[in-house]
């Protein structure tokens, strides 16, 4: 794979990529993400290579760190990828018992009471497909004391969550290419998790430019220009504004899925 740009498209290409919101909410936040985009990195790299074991054990360390991307475990069991299921389960085993010895057992609690706790998915840093549902109620940090969404709202959220989901699998499955299914896979993870953080997307850096530099490339741009605002302009208390442009993140990152899985369906 070789991506040729002039010397001012790799400048402007770094410019943009420095500008973004993925990376300018990861200096801001101190986030995992380059450790998290080095596993996402090792993993397509060892789909492509089809080694499935190592592969495994790269999405089980993943998943040890973030738990948004165990829908990658879920492809090996519809695959009967066995040995990467075994290989996954016994590195998130490993994370988890590495965890316990330099943390103890307390520490792991109080992450699932904050797991159960979270109330922050209207936040303008999420990407995911819950967050516009979300901002109906709650569409800027200054009424985050607002009552959550109502039953009606969380329940279509996790409806549509659902169907992504289930487009995503299928999508990823029928993906001839490592590289289709790798970043249908990533893009399905983000969209479906209630906090799909966009400072994780750079997960998609191998994934996506393979291939998404073989798409039409006003698509792509009109979709990449989605993650270009900053995220503190978009904490706007208007409800209309905040699941229009204020979710732009997800509309971005919605965009992005539909492209990749109407490629891997078409081929």
């Amino acid at each position: 794979m070789t991506l040729r740009l002039s010397g001012r498209g790799w400048l402007i290409a770094a410019y943009l990529a420095l500008a973004a919101a993925p990376t300018l909410t990861w200096f801001v936040t101190g986030q995992l993400t380059g450790i998290l985009a080095a596993l996402g990195t090792w993993i397509w790299i060892e789909f492509r290579r089809e080694r499935w074991i190592r592969a495994g054990i790269a999405t089980g360390l993943a998943c040890g760190l973030k738990l948004f991307l165990a829908p990658l475990l879920l492809y090996f069991v519809i695959r009967r990828r066995w040995s990467a299921v075994a290989a996954g389960a016994a590195a998130i085993a490993a994370s988890f018992a590495a965890g316990v010895a330099l943390f103890g057992l307390a520490a792991h609690r109080d992450w699932i009471v904050a797991l159960r706790d979270v109330q922050w998915t209207w936040a303008p840093m999420n990407a995911s497909i819950v967050a516009p549902f979300a901002r109906i109620t709650v569409p800027s940090p200054r009424m985050a004391d607002a009552p959550g969404p109502g039953f009606a709202w969380t329940a279509a959220s996790a409806g549509v969550s659902l169907l992504v989901l289930l487009a995503g699998l299928l999508a990823s499955l029928r993906a001839r290419a490592a590289d289709r299914a790798v970043c249908v896979l990533y893009l399905t993870c983000l969209l479906c998790s209630p906090l799909g953080w966009v400072y994780y997307h750079w997960i998609l850096a191998g994934p996506g430019v393979a291939v998404f530099r073989r798409h039409d490339r006003r698509l792509v741009s009109a979709a990449c220009a989605g993650l270009l605002p900053p995220f503190f302009l978009l904490a706007v208390p208007s409800v209309p504004f905040a699941v229009t442009l204020g979710s732009t993140y997800t509309w971005s990152t919605l965009l992005l899925w539909a492209l990749a899985v109407a490629g891997a369906i078409r081929k």
